[in-house]
């Protein structure tokens, strides 16, 4: 329950740290030692606000954080067929894997430390990026786009009502600052992506 088909649309599964490669299964994220590929700390996803299962989306390991998301069973495509492979990779209109909410954990101590939870619409995996000491992704303003229960959405449906580009503080969870997307323009793609102190959005 690894696999991401589509990754484009939805988020990679694996990120490397020093001596460790965090790979994302089903509803955890497992520490398997880079040496002998033995998983040696499992961390899980922390409960919903509907109690729900969630599965482990979105992975990062920043300083001695480890960043997830969490998204509804089965929103990640991982079966390898034509059918799976056409819907997720080809033509236009395609829908994006979203999640419900963000969270950090201590990577050194496998302390939970916080969970963002969007009190709007869904946030497109593609879009959460790490960088500056801040989290940031777009959170849609649709509500239906967070009780979809596939947990994807077209971004039409995702960005026509709204979005706002959310910046929150890597270390706290703390919403730092929120403006108007005004994204309503992308149709198919939309990414972040940070690096020397520049957040730049794609779509």
């Amino acid at each position: 329950n690894s696999r991401r088909v589509g990754a484009f649309r939805d988020c990679s599964y694996m990120a490397a740290g020093a001596g460790f490669v965090y790979v994302a299964v089903d509803d955890k994220c497992m520490a398997l030692n880079a040496k002998t590929g033995y998983a040696e700390d499992t961390f899980h996803v922390p409960a919903a606000k509907d109690g729900k299962k969630r599965e482990w989306g979105y992975v990062a390991n920043v300083e001695t954080l480890l960043i997830g998301s969490g998204v509804k069973p089965g929103a990640s495509r991982r079966t390898h067929d034509l059918k799976t492979i056409m819907e997720a990779s080809y033509f236009d209109f395609r829908h994006a894997v979203t999640s419900d909410y963000v969270f950090a954990f201590d990577r050194t101590e496998a302390k939970h430390h916080w969970t963002y939870h969007s009190a709007q619409g869904a946030i497109p995996n593609a879009t959460i990026t790490v960088g500056g000491g801040q989290m940031f992704f777009v959170e849609s303003r649709n509500d239906e786009t967070k009780s979809n229960p596939k947990g994807r959405s077209p971004l039409p449906q995702l960005l026509g009502q709204g979005a706002d580009l959310v910046a929150v503080d890597m270390h706290t969870g703390k919403v730092n600052w929120r403006i108007d997307g005004q994204f309503t323009a992308a149709e198919h793609n939309l990414y972040c992506s940070y690096a020397e102190d520049k957040l730049v959005v794609v779509g």
